[in-house]
């Protein structure tokens, strides 16, 4: 009598009550009906009883443990499990519990080494003597612990669910081209393997059966069977497809199952989905309480073999997924520990898109953690539908966390070894990092009650580190782009920057185990309470304050955002790098306040960079770059930057440090690449020494080194110089036209002016004519050239044109003299500059001459002396760099 089952009925006052679940005192029930009753079980046989005669709100009860020799029927009432700590054994051969429909609690119930066994698919028989046919596709194997049916809704609690399977049933062998297909395997709870075919067809534990020879297809196989052979292999559910004929093609498989062959193929294998949990779409499953998932395994079952079993077209493996729990369709799954309980999943959880399904097989499953306790999930999940941590702590890697967290409690990521985790992480909760390894956020996160980083190393951007962060290990800012972090960075540990952006503190922050910046910039425009160290690559600026020593090992602090002011409350030390001061023209720059009693400036190396705003700078401007309370040393290796001509010296004195944007001795002469140019530097370098440095020499001193040989030309006095040459010029033009005079009064037969003998007036009879004494001459003059340049000098071309007149008298045939006045109007053009000369010349010559023979050859002397007044203007189109074209106009006369 060991197998009686002992019954128990129940009473309540109500005659019915709502059939829904309770959770009291972490234990799970449905709610009684009138005369309930429990049944108690210890046995196999005894648990397959009551469920088959357990109506709704009835109990069942273990009083021991249990070990299966077959499988249980499937529960179709609203029933309550109370396993009392008990364990339910499949045997490695059995499944554990099937439920097809109801509403049904699961108490205190270990189930271990269950087995969902998909049915294999019936191997292909011949009709007649030399027509074998197809394989059958082999079922699904679903839940090995737990099946969870469209109409089923489940609440598990301190419940424990540890080395089940689900494993897809094999493909049948073909037999050949012709003949009767297999039956497909059927899934659970039929779970029937197909039969052989037979004349008619084989029939399918859930899939039809080929019906006979050459023309019938093979049936379609149900949710989790497989279809069976025939002409056309059937189409398995979530089993394998069934084997073809030779004629036709094979069966194709369902979601995760293996195709079968074609042509006298074998049957494809069935999908082993969910190892310990298989919930149906439509269904519902709560894990309360304390809850374990650990050590389940999924396989795929083997696809069938061709002719004889061992043919070319054998049908293919299925596949396996979800060694935990399989989700199918699109639902939600709640966790829900308890104050004090923990729940651990190990295995992983996947739904039909995790697993790779698409267009009709995909199905999407959300995860809803809610209950105070803690749940952590270690498997490789793959549910895409996002998770929802309501209360509670929900505990994982970033293997086990997938999706979009929406998170108003806490998760935590304990991670032992290095993981990036994509998604995007919302709402009110705290997350805290565990675990030596580094994780790496690289999603866009916003925590409302802040993060918490205990061991190992958190990554992300200024994206995905919001809300305040408590560091007791490190954080690293890996910034590729520009960002801003605005909360409060506390804890004993350190803050690193890495990546090309720049990173903006706007909060106030202690990092007491110090900052170090290793690339892009860190930009303090808050309070940074830290000791901070510039690496090479890295880069220190903005206008806050820092409350620690700054140590700069090679890489580059500028304080200010634009022009700004660094307060340091602390050592300020160069080893070596780039100490940047943006200047501007009004005489502000950017600058490092030292402050704090005995707080030193020690400047051992490194380069002063001067950056100059756009303007035009005063030379002599004098800039603050570094205050100091302490005192120091300053001794920069080099020092660069400036304006154009204006280069920055350093000066100090016990707490300042300055730099001024002067002109170097002789710097405009220096710029000189001729004598011109460099007689025109030094004056301007002359005008400056006396102190006088407005405009030319303000405007000279901003352009740029490379423009100062052009800008110096420019100011060159050589077109005023050529005016020596023009002016001498027009003077020989006279005195060559008197000298001609001359010549032809000697009759030499050169040519020459115009000449007018005057009629002298006698008291009496005149002698013999004689030759006039006095003679009246007027000529015109003219000439045009070029004279040539070189190294130094631009040449230059001319023209000019006027007339030459005079009076002579004659002593005797001998001796000559006279006077001769002139007048000639020139022009000049010196190339590379822009603009012309004018000049007008007035001369005046008294001449003599005398001849030996009166006329005629012999010898003779002539004597000249002259005069002349020029009067030049010049007008220069002036182009500086810098400044706007002007018009300029000048007037000198020369003697």
């Amino acid at each position: 009598m060991a197998d009686l089952l002992k019954e128990t009925c129940l009473s309540t006052p109500a005659s019915r009550l709502t059939l829904a679940l309770l959770l009291t005192a972490g234990v799970l029930s449905v709610p009684l009906r009138a005369n309930a009753a429990n049944f108690d079980v210890a046995n196999a046989a005894q648990l397959s009883s009551a469920i088959g005669r357990a109506a709704n709100g009835d109990t069942i009860t273990f009083t021991a443990n249990i070990t299966l020799s077959s499988n249980l029927p499937p529960v179709t009432k609203n029933v309550t499990f109370n396993g009392g700590n008990f364990t339910l054994s499949g045997n490695n051969q059995h499944r554990g519990l099937f439920v097809q429909s109801g509403t049904v609690a699961i108490n205190d119930l270990d189930i271990t080494h269950a087995v969902a066994q998909g049915g294999k698919g019936g191997d292909g028989a011949s009709m007649e003597a030399g027509e074998p046919g197809p394989g059958g596709g082999g079922g699904a194997g679903l839940g090995g612990a737990l099946f969870v049916g469209a109409d089923a809704h489940v609440a598990v609690s301190n419940v424990k669910l540890q080395n089940n399977s689900a494993r897809g049933g094999s493909g049948g062998n073909a037999n050949g081209s012709f003949g009767a297909g297999g039956g497909g395997g059927g899934y659970l709870p039929a779970g029937a393997d197909g039969a052989n075919g037979s004349f008619t067809g084989g029939q399918g534990g859930a899939g039809g059966g080929g019906n006979g020879h050459t023309f019938n297809n093979g049936g379609s196989g149900g949710f989790g069977g497989g279809g069976g052979g025939g002409t056309t292999g059937g189409d398995g559910g979530l089993g394998g497809g069934g084997g073809g004929s030779s004629e036709i093609y094979q069966g194709k498989a369902g979601f995760l199952g293996g195709h079968g062959g074609d042509s006298g193929g074998g049957g494809g294998g069935g999908a082993g989905l969910g190892g310990a949990l298989f919930v149906q779409g439509g269904g519902t499953l709560v894990m309360a309480g304390s809850f374990t998932l650990s050590g389940n395994t999924v396989a795929g079952g083997a696809g069938g073999g061709g002719s004889g079993g061992s043919g070319t077209n054998n049908g293919e493996p299925g596949s396996g997924a979800g060694s935990g729990i399989f989700l199918n369709a699109n639902g939600t799954i709640t966790v829900t520990p308890g104050a004090g309980q923990t729940q651990t999943i190990s295995d992983a959880i996947v739904d039909q898109t995790g697993a790779g399904g698409t267009h009709a097989n995909a199905g999407s499953w959300s995860l809803v953690k809610d209950g105070s306790g803690i749940t952590t999930l270690t498997g490789a999940n793959a549910y895409t539908g996002g998770t929802t941590v309501k209360s509670g702590i929900l505990q994982g890697n970033t293997s086990s966390l997938v999706g979009n967290i929406a998170n108003n409690a806490i998760v935590v990521f304990e991670q032992a070894a290095d993981g990036t985790y994509a998604g995007n992480i919302t709402g009110t909760g705290e997350l805290i990092k565990d675990g030596s390894g580094k994780l790496t956020l690289s999603g866009n996160n916003s925590f409302g009650t802040g993060i918490l980083v205990s061991g190992g190393v958190l990554q992300g951007t200024s994206n995905s580190l919001q809300g305040n962060i408590s560091n007791t290990a490190t954080v690293i800012f890996e910034q590729a782009f520009n960002g801003t972090y605005a909360g409060e960075l506390t804890g004993a540990g350190a803050l690193v920057k890495n990546g090309t952006g720049t990173l903006n503190l706007t909060g106030t922050s202690t990092v007491s185990g110090g900052t170090t910046i290793n690339a892009g910039g860190l930009a303090v425009n808050g309070h940074l309470t830290s000791n901070v160290a510039v690496n090479k690559g890295g880069t220190l600026s903005g206008s806050g304050n820092v409350t620690g020593d700054i140590v700069n090992h090679g890489g580059t602090v500028k304080p200010g955002n634009s022009i700004g002011h660094l307060t340091v409350n602390g050592n300020f030390t160069f080893n070596s790098g780039t100490y940047e001061v943006e200047v501007n023209a009004q005489g502000d720059s950017d600058r490092i306040n030292v402050i704090g009693a005995g707080h030193k400036v020690m400047i051992n190396a490194g380069t002063l960079l001067i950056v100059p705003d756009a303007g035009i700078y005063t030379p002599n401007t004098s800039y603050t770059i570094i205050t100091t309370e302490g005192g120091g040393t300053v001794s920069f290796d080099n020092v660069a930057g400036g304006v154009g001509f204006l280069t920055p010296r350093v000066s100090l004195d016990r707490n300042n440090i300055y730099v001024t944007l002067a002109l170097a001795p002789n710097a405009f002469a220096s710029a000189g690449q001729t004598q011109n140019q460099q007689a025109v530097g030094s004056a301007l370098d002359a005008i400056a020494a006396s102190g006088s440095v407005g405009g030319i020499v303000t405007t000279m001193a901003n352009l740029p080194t490379s423009q100062g040989a052009p800008t110096l030309q420019a100011l060159s006095g050589q077109p005023y110089a050529d005016f020596g040459t023009l002016n001498t010029r027009a003077s020989q033009l006279f005195m060559n036209a008197v000298g001609r005079q001359m010549a032809t009064e000697r009759g030499a037969g050169l040519g020459g002016p115009q000449r007018v003998a005057l009629a002298e007036a006698c008291d009496v009879a005149c002698d013999t004519a004689q030759p006039s004494r006095f003679g009246a001459w007027v000529a015109g003059i003219g000439s045009t050239g070029s004279v040539l340049g070189d190294a130094n000098a631009s040449g230059f071309t001319y023209t000019m044109g006027g007339t030459a007149f005079g009076v002579d008298y004659r002593f005797d045939p001998r001796f000559l003299v006279g006077i001769a006045g002139g007048y000639t109007s020139g022009t000049q053009w010196v190339n590379g500059f822009s603009g012309n000369g004018y000049s007008d010349s007035f001369s005046v010559a008294l001449y003599g001459s005398f001849t030996q023979n009166g006329s005629g050859p012999g010898f003779y002397a002539d004597a000249l002396a002259g005069y002349a007044n020029a009067s030049n203007r010049l007008q220069r189109v002036i182009a500086l760099p810098g400044s706007p074209t002007g018009l300029a106009n000048g007037n000198t006369s020369a003697n």
